[in-house]
This record gives C-alpha cells, sequence and structure tokens, in this order.
C-alpha cells in the first residue's frame, strides 16, 4: 500500500512539472468563469417614451405598459417636445404620443393612425414594441368594453352588480395564459405535453467531458510508459495497482480543476461543497478505473490517443452538455450510457 501511495506520488510530481499540462488545469476554472461573466443578462433595458396628455384612460394605458412585464422599459415623457428630444438624442429608442381623444376614436372605429410613433433613423424595435403598446392598449380597451356591455348588453338588462363579477374573471382570464391557447393531438388522439428541455449553464458538462478526456490522456501516457519498461520490475496485483497510481494521479489534479471551475462558475452544490467534492471523486475513480480498462483491452498508446476525440464528441452529443438530446431522439439516451459523463451528469 506504501508503495502504491508512492507511485501516486511521484505520478503527481511529475505532472505538476508540466507546465502545458498544468495551464490546462488553470484553463477550465478560468475558462467557466469568463463564460458564466458572458453569459450574464444585460442591465441596461432599451427605453421606450410615452406621452399620454392629460387623458385618463390614456393614463390607465400608459400604467399597464409601465408595469407590465415585457422587454422594454417604458416611462413617462412630461410634454410631446421632451419626447421628440429623447428620441433625437437616443435617450429612447422610440416614443409613442396618444391623442387626447383616442378613446372616442376606439369607440367610434377612427382609431386607425391614431397614435403618433416617433423613432430614432436606425432604431430596429420599434416594431416590436408597437405589439407591446396594442397588447397593453387592448388589455384596456376590452375591459371597457365589457364594462359598457354588463351594464347597456342585453343579456344583463335588470342584472345589478355584473360588472363587480365579471372583472375578476377578465383579469384572471387575462393573465393566465388561457385566452389564446392550443392543445396538440397525435393521430392516436394522445395528448403533447409541454417541452420539458431548458437551456442551463453547461459547466457541469463541460467538467465531466474534462476530466474524462484528461483521463485518457493519461492513459495514453501510462501506455508508452509501460512500453518504456517503466513497470517492467513489477508484476501481478502489484503492477496493477502502480499503473492505477499513475492513471489517478493526473485525473484527481483535473478533479481539484474541475471542482474550483464549478466553484467560480456558480455552480458547485453551495449546501455542501465536501458532498460535491465526494461526487467529483467518484465520478474521477470511475474515469480512472475506465482509461485503466482502456490500457489492458487496447495497450497501443497511439491507438488510445485516435479514441480520444471519439469519446469527447460522443460525450458532448449524447450526454445532456449544452442539451438533452434524447429529447428529439429516443435511442440518444442509450447511446449516452456508453460514456461516463452521463453517469456524472445524471
Amino acid at each position: 500500500m506504501n508503495k502504491t501511495g508512492l507511485w501516486f506520488y511521484l505520478s503527481l510530481k511529475r505532472q505538476t512539472k508540466r507546465l502545458f499540462f498544468l495551464l490546462l488545469l488553470a484553463a477550465l476554472p478560468m475558462g467557466l468563469w469568463c463564460f458564466r461573466e458572458a453569459e450574464q443578462p444585460e442591465k441596461d433595458s432599451i427605453a421606450i417614451a410615452l406621452y399620454t396628455g392629460e387623458s385618463e384612460w390614456n393614463r390607465l394605458t400608459a400604467e399597464e405598459l409601465l408595469t407590465g412585464e415585457h422587454s422594454f422599459e417604458f416611462y413617462m415623457s412630461s410634454s410631446e417636445q421632451e419626447l421628440r428630444e429623447d428620441v433625437a438624442a437616443r435617450r429612447a429608442e422610440c416614443g409613442y404620443i396618444f391623442p387626447e381623444d383616442l378613446r372616442e376614436k376606439m369607440e367610434t372605429g377612427r382609431y386607425k393612425r391614431s397614435i403618433t410613433l416617433v423613432t430614432a433613423p436606425s432604431t430596429a424595435v420599434d416594431k416590436l414594441s408597437s405589439e407591446v403598446v396594442f397588447s397593453g392598449l387592448f388589455s384596456v380597451w376590452g375591459r371597457s368594453l365589457l364594462e359598457t356591455y354588463s351594464r347597456e348588453g342585453d343579456p344583463f338588462q335588470g342584472e345589478q352588480k355584473v360588472w363587480q363579477r365579471l372583472e375578476p374573471l377578465y383579469d384572471a382570464y387575462l393573465e393566465n395564459g388561457s385566452t389564446f391557447a392550443f392543445q396538440y393531438e397525435t393521430e392516436g388522439g394522445d395528448k403533447i405535453g409541454k417541452p420539458s428541455m431548458k437551456q442551463t449553464f453547461p459547466a457541469r458538462g463541460i467538467t465531466a467531458v474534462f476530466v474524462f478526456v484528461l483521463s485518457l490522456t493519461a492513459a495514453v501516457t501510462v501506455c508508452e510508459d509501460e512500453k518504456r519498461g517503466l513497470f517492467s520490475s513489477l508484476s501481478g496485483i502489484r503492477r496493477e495497482t502502480a499503473v492505477l497510481a499513475c492513471l489517478a494521479a493526473p485525473v484527481f489534479l483535473a478533479c481539484i480543476s474541475g471542482l474550483a471551475g464549478l466553484i467560480l462558475s456558480g455552480e458547485a452544490d453551495k449546501s455542501s461543497w465536501l458532498l460535491e467534492w465526494g461526487r467529483m471523486l467518484l465520478y474521477g475513480g470511475m474515469c480512472t478505473v475506465f482509461s485503466w480498462g482502456v490500457c489492458r483491452i487496447v495497450k497501443n498508446p497511439l491507438t488510445i490517443a485516435c479514441l480520444i476525440p471519439f469519446f469527447a464528441v460522443g460525450s458532448l452529443v449524447f450526454c445532456p452538455v449544452f442539451i438533452d438530446l434524447s429529447l428529439f431522439l429516443p435511442g440518444a439516451s442509450f447511446a449516452a450510457k456508453f460514456f461516463l459523463p452521463w453517469y456524472y451528469l445524471a
């Protein structure tokens, strides 16, 4: 056992003297950290100016836009001139000027071209923001129509407090996504559920593939050492434990690099880093045993080196590193089990 530890220590010492290997270990956590920082959403949103005049109905529409959830930051301008100046100075991408008689125009059907759109020459968001403005306008206009109909419509003649009962229903159906909805069914009548794929930061997947590939690279080095006679003085179980120790040393360093990458990228289990480290070591042990098996089956270091791209690309494609391919190809989940990163990500 002491000799196995000595082989492990000497292999660690050997790896730490390789500058390229050290740079490779440092590249993973630094790369994941940079990737995470670049992925952070921009804090500055697109500003859209609104001028509603003195009309109370226009103000209700503006409040709907100011408080709604969308990709734009609407704000109120104190005057039409201020709105045009903001757009000209690019403090706002575009602006909307509501006429004082907008509600009357909506009621009489003369609403075409009633809202003035002021845009900067190079803006590209005017059409998108117009859709948002129209949706806010529709929610206020629809409420007004329903309220008028509840008081004046023939089906409700003689009914008292109809609007008090309809208004909560209007809000509920407007916001719960059921006003407009689609339900797809297959030819056999089975309903198709919502897709379950989620886009997540691929730090764990990249780390799993990184450790796996480095374990295969260690297998190439160990096979070369065997050809040079490094283990010729050993036989049987002692020889195999020495080989495993030499394989485990670079994998151990790769696990340290991987854990550092998960911590810097914010993907590590914050509740228990000790548990995270245990998972990483268990996965590193699996990679070590797999590399040892490759050494014993293939034996040729050049052949193992040629297999590394196959295992790397297969892991990236079939394992859920960037996307879960099994959502589209049922056979992908079976193929993924031939690659060790799948077991770490599972």
